[in-house]
């Protein structure tokens, strides 16, 4: 009886700069004519020839395994924007509530550059002078092979955590997200500013029960976030939740319908008082 063949399934390629900004990592390197090399240091990355690799400020340091037995050490340095620049770069990010929103949320907004742009700072490399890069392998092409993995490392590394791009130039996720809060907060944080002013409530029980004369003037708008559940995403998955399902994919979904729901229940009440005011003018 013949055996049936058997074809073992092809391992995926690993792919790099799958995210719109560690792509923009990859086609800053390719357009400095950096193509061949390119292609044989992401044949070393695939192929797990990078042992290590961190991301400092202003540098990328990796661990490459090479044809000798001793790995070969890749150093990366990129110079960091200055803390007056990035002063002036959180500065505009926090005018923009969309990017604001985002990277609170932990995410990367789209169009990020343009702030930099606004800054006259680029948060990506320009061109090839942009980096130091060193390697304690024989080749005196820079880049070889295995400086151009590390940088294909990086890129992969940046698809799972944008603000490592941040790192790099300079400035930590912790920093650029406590100066946000910082100045979208009006410049204090939560915990330095004073007692909101306002007219003391009035010392009459029975008027506690009643709407004060201005409640007329309070306004409600109802809208869609601009960033999906952005306090759960920052929260992260709660200790008792030992479903197997997704709990931010989950909570999401509901999120998501409820806000459906909201908006549809305040475009029938919106368009009911129209309809209200139009017939009682008639």
């Amino acid at each position: 009886m013949t055996k049936p063949v058997v074809r073992k399934k092809k391992p995926r390629k690993r792919r790099f700069g799958e995210k719109w900004w560690s792509g923009l990592w990859i086609r800053a390197l390719e357009s400095f004519g950096w193509t061949s090399r390119l292609q044989r240091g992401r044949s070393y990355a695939r192929d797990g020839q990078v042992l290590k690799l961190s991301v400092e400020p202003g540098l990328i340091l990796g661990l490459v395994q090479g044809s000798r037995p001793e790995a070969y050490r890749v150093d990366i340095k990129l110079q960091v924007i200055p803390p007056k620049e990035w002063r002036r770069i959180i500065y505009i990010m926090a005018q923009r509530a969309s990017f604001a929103a985002k990277l609170l949320a932990g995410e990367m907004p789209q169009n990020i550059e343009k702030a930099f742009e606004q800054a006259r700072v680029s948060l990506l490399p320009r061109e090839e002078a942009d980096f130091d890069a060193q390697c304690t392998c024989p080749d005196r092409v820079n880049p070889c092979k295995h400086i151009a993995a590390v940088h294909y490392i990086a890129a992969a590394e940046f698809d799972h955590d944008p603000f490592m791009i941040f790192k790099l130039r300079g400035m930590t996720k912790d920093a650029l997200l406590d100066a946000l809060r910082d100045r979208r907060g009006g410049g204090r944080r939560p915990d330095q500013r004073g007692a909101p002013e306002g007219d003391m409530l009035p010392a009459d029980p029975e008027a506690f029960w009643r709407t004060g004369p201005r409640l007329h003037e309070f306004w409600v708008t109802i809208q869609a976030p601009e960033v999906d559940i952005a306090v759960l995403k920052r929260l992260g998955k709660p200790a008792f939740w030992k479903d197997p399902a997704d709990f931010t994919k989950l909570m999401s979904e509901i999120y998501e319908m409820t806000t459906r729901r909201a908006l549809e229940l305040a475009a029938s009440e919106a368009e009911a008082e129209e309809t209200a005011r139009g017939t009682g003018g008639a």
